[in-house]
């Protein structure tokens, strides 16, 4: 906020009877291209006297008493004035002011984008990720998982009714606890592009090769459209990056 100390001229105005002891005021409002603006509210403060600006850019406020009176001017996407000034006698005063753009800060806005594959769209991955039946890893979490792991077993930690069993030679099995099976689990059902495919083929496969995954840890949640395989042990399916 600025405060300015202005000292107006007065014009040589006639003043009615009734409004002696009283000043005037008249400002004219422009921006920074000479240009009027409307809807500035004036204001003297402290006596309710208030006042927009009209098509032109004038703002007129009769009946000011004598004396220093703060003048603000105020409009959203400029910056706020303060004038100080002085009205030493009942007559009508003139003001030019220049409006000093202030933009309005927003609050911060961020948008995240997600790429989009014509493969996935059309092997139906989005339409059923948007159905919400199962777990769906997407190209972004691969990326993070090949710069981490040399297989896909990260992908499957945490993977409710699901365990990444790890073998003495570095390598994985997935295993389900939900259907029957060794020790109460068994293998999930695997599809590599559509392929019916087993646990070697899934533990062979480096990250880098892999565009997304879908699991379903029931057979109650596997799509329709794979209902013919046996998937009491759940569903993983893979699509390859192309």
């Amino acid at each position: 906020m600025r405060r300015l100390v202005l000292l107006v001229v007065a014009m040589m105005v006639a003043v009615p009877v009734h409004a002696q002891g009283r000043a005037q005021l008249t400002v004219f409002l422009t921006d920074t291209m000479a240009r009027p603006v409307a809807g500035v509210r004036v204001g003297v403060n402290g006596l309710g006297l208030s006042e927009p600006s009209d098509s032109t850019g004038v703002v007129r406020i009769a009946g000011i008493p004598l004396g220093s009176r703060m003048v603000s001017i105020d409009h959203p996407g400029y910056r706020h004035e303060d004038a100080l000034v002085q009205f030493p006698s009942p007559n009508n005063f003139r003001l030019r002011v220049t409006l000093t753009p202030a933009p309005i800060a927003l609050d911060t806005l961020t948008v995240q984008g997600r790429r989009f594959s014509v493969a996935l769209h059309q092997n139906g991955f989005y339409r059923r990720e948007r159905e919400g039946l199962g777990r769906f890893i997407g190209p972004e979490t691969l990326e993070v998982t090949h710069r981490a792991s040399p297989d896909l077993a990260p992908v499957f930690d945490g993977v409710a009714g699901f365990r990444v069993d790890r073998g003495a030679s570095g390598g994985f099995v997935l295993r389900s606890s939900r259907g029957a099976g060794l020790q109460g689990s068994c293998t999930p059902a695997i599809r590599i592009d559509g392929v019916r495919a087993d646990s070697e083929q899934l533990e062979a496969l480096p990250p880098s090769a892999v565009q997304a995954i879908e699991v379903y840890t029931s057979a109650g949640t596997v799509p329709g459209e794979y209902g013919e395989m046996d998937t009491t042990c759940g569903l993983v399916l893979v699509w390859l990056r192309r």
